[in-house]
């Protein structure tokens, strides 16, 4: 595993090089397109290292289903939210049919500190530095509007419906994972972007927000549009 150690310790470097090694304050790096590019790269690259050093141990195992337990709890609860409050809303409505609304909610990682991301026994089996890098993936995905994991709205269907969300790099344990239904989130997080599993059971700072808008759109005389022509306008959050 040593050739492993040393490649990802190699990546880390040219990454931080690019991003800056502060671990407290976002940096500007990814406000430039050609740096997101290579940097994007080189996590692609740990992602795959990390992942094929991954151990799925009794420990990792129970830690894993911790978080997808919780990731699921968090869309149950982003869901909800919303239909709940979209059904109080209705009465509402009835006095402003020229009106529209927009229900939303969803869950993100967020990086406040070295606190968010956990220190494990197996931290220097990998050998990352994952509080700084799990950092600028968080400021890659926001730079690239990416960072929500969920992102629920009154008409959309919650991904969370009984299926097991298994994919790559997850089917490499399959056999244990079989008794685990794995949440979109996790999915998100490990298939559609470039947090390792090792990464991922050390994000330790979740955030689930919704919002309601109200909106109605007027001429100077104080006609009013019907709701099918949309603005954008400030959010309440809920």
């Amino acid at each position: 595993m040593k050739d492993f150690k040393d490649k990802i310790t190699e990546i880390e470097t040219e990454i931080i090089a690019i991003t800056g090694g502060d671990v407290e304050d976002y940096n500007e790096w990814a406000e430039n397109a050609n740096n997101r590019s290579r940097v994007e790269s080189l996590l692609k690259q740990r992602c795959e290292l990390l992942n094929d050093m991954y151990q799925c141990t009794a420990e990792n195992l129970e830690r894993f289903s911790q978080i997808n337990n919780h990731l699921t709890d968090l869309t149950t609860q982003a869901y909800d939210r919303i239909s709940d409050v979209d059904y109080f809303v209705d009465n509402y409505m009835i006095e402003y049919e020229n009106e529209d609304r927009d229900l939303e909610s969803w869950i993100r990682f967020i990086y406040q500190g070295e606190e968010s991301v956990l220190k494990l026994d197996d931290d220097e089996y990998y050998g990352s530095n994952f509080v700084l890098i799990i950092k600028v993936l968080t400021e890659l995905y926001i730079a690239k509007c990416q960072e929500n994991i969920i992102y629920a709205r009154i008409d959309k269907h919650n991904p969370d419906d009984g299926r097991s969300w298994i994919d790559k790099p997850l089917l490499n344990w399959k056999d244990i994972l079989n008794k685990i239904i794995i949440c979109y989130a996790v999915h998100d997080l490990t298939s559609h972007k470039a947090y390792s599993v090792p990464d991922l059971l050390r994000l330790n700072s979740f955030v689930c927000e919704s919002t309601i808008t109200f909106q109605s759109i007027t001429q100077q005389n104080g006609t009013r549009f019907g709701p099918d022509k949309k603005t954008r306008t400030p959010h309440i959050k809920l």
